[in-house]
């Protein structure tokens, strides 16, 4: 079975739409990325040239900087993607050889079930990310469809598209419309494959924790038997069970060597783009009557909540499963077992007992405390912004 031909292929052709399938380097695909970089430097010099050409006021910064700030935001985990390359092989290389590893149909139940959630929650993802993508083609093009259809009058409301941090109510010519739906589309293409790439080394790793304990579990049992033959390949069997548990973990600090900057960036982009959102959300239910304005400031409020939840709910499970691991030693009859086979699992508990957390470079570790600290601090900043208008 090959699990990017079946849980993991809507993950894959996302990847191959935004030049981001790490095995496919042609010419064409490195000028499809070139592409895509140069439209989001497009999307933040538009909005830099509409600040600095319009009036400087905390409508208009909180205007400009909620679209802004999302844009550097996806041109950082697209950049992200890029550099993932290396481990994205070795990772998809040990996910497609990890069928030929397992040794009963118990382990090949453990993989199917989890690889089973983490392509439920990819489709999720992707169904969100698809309805903010449409949401975003009628919130932009509504007013263009709008004024070929039934021209502009005094009884119908125009209202300043997304781009346009100004208060002056014009026609917007038709390549800034479609570069912005350009920008928006391929922008939330990336942060689909960014994240969900976070999703598909948690569940790795908790696959192969899962399958520790299970193989602990049943060698130690085995061995609690008095007078059990092969007691050596019982041994060797636990020689394999640590030499997984250490790939696994190995595959942790891989992660966290190879996101800590990225990710770290992005933490802090994404604390000031739900603070301004959250705001423009905030005064566009209390002082405007906009339905679109309101529509899209939720849209983009709900699916800053989603990766936030997402990225730490990710990095919680694989802290809890390597607990997993360590209660599964500390509630066995380990200490019924041949001497040889103790000193191996006492190793296992010392390791399980440190804990296992992507911690990027000692600043932030993804999981549900950090989840806690990013909506804390922006809500922060949200009273912040609110205090000074």
């Amino acid at each position: 079975m090959n699990v990017f031909d079946n849980q993991y292929r809507t993950y894959r052709i996302i990847l191959k739409i935004v030049g981001l399938w790490p095995y496919d380097n042609s010419i064409y695909v490195r000028i499809q990325r070139i592409c895509v970089l140069i439209y989001f430097l497009i999307g933040i010099l538009i909005q830099i040239f509409s600040l600095v050409k319009s009036e400087i006021s905390l409508r208009n910064c909180i205007v400009t900087f909620s679209t802004t700030f999302p844009i550097v935001l996806f041109c950082l985990r697209y950049i992200y993607c890029l550099t993932l390359f290396s481990y994205a092989k070795v990772l998809f290389d040990d996910i497609c050889i990890e069928e030929h590893l397992l040794q009963d149909t118990t382990e090949i139940q453990i993989q199917t079930k989890y690889l089973d959630i983490s392509s439920h929650i990819i489709y999720i993802f992707c169904w969100l990310s698809f309805i903010c993508v449409a949401s975003t083609w009628i919130f932009i093009l509504n007013p263009v469809i709008l004024d070929v259809i039934m021209p502009l009058n005094k009884f119908r409301l125009h209202y300043s598209v997304i781009f346009l941090s100004n208060d002056r109510r014009k026609f917007i010519d038709i390549f800034l419309v479609l570069n912005s739906i350009i920008i928006f589309t391929f922008g939330l293409l990336s942060l689909i494959c960014s994240e969900l790439f976070t999703n598909i080394v948690s569940y790795y790793i908790c696959r192969q924790f899962h399958i520790v304990c299970y193989r602990i579990r049943k060698i130690i049992t085995d061995l609690s038997m008095p007078n059990l033959p092969k007691t050596d390949l019982k041994l060797r069997d636990i020689h394999r069970v640590v030499d997984i548990h250490c790939h696994a973990i190995e595959h942790i600090h891989m992660a966290a060597n190879n996101a800590a900057t990225q990710y770290l960036l992005a933490i802090i982009l994404f604390v000031f783009s739900f603070s301004v959102n959250l705001y423009r959300l905030y005064k566009a239910l209390v002082t405007t009557d906009n339905r679109m304005e309101i529509l899209g400031s939720t849209l983009i409020v709900i699916y800053h909540v989603m990766m936030a939840l997402y990225n730490n709910h990710y990095g919680q499970l694989i802290i809890n499963s390597n607990h997993g691991i360590f209660n599964e030693l500390c509630a066995s009859t380990w200490y019924r077992i041949p001497l040889k086979a103790q000193k191996l699992l006492l190793f296992m508990i010392l390791r399980s007992s440190m804990g296992c957390e992507i911690c990027l470079s000692g600043l932030f570790t993804p999981s549900y405390a950090g989840l806690t600290s990013m909506m804390s601090s922006s809500f922060s900043y949200c009273a912040v912004i609110y205090s000074i208008q």
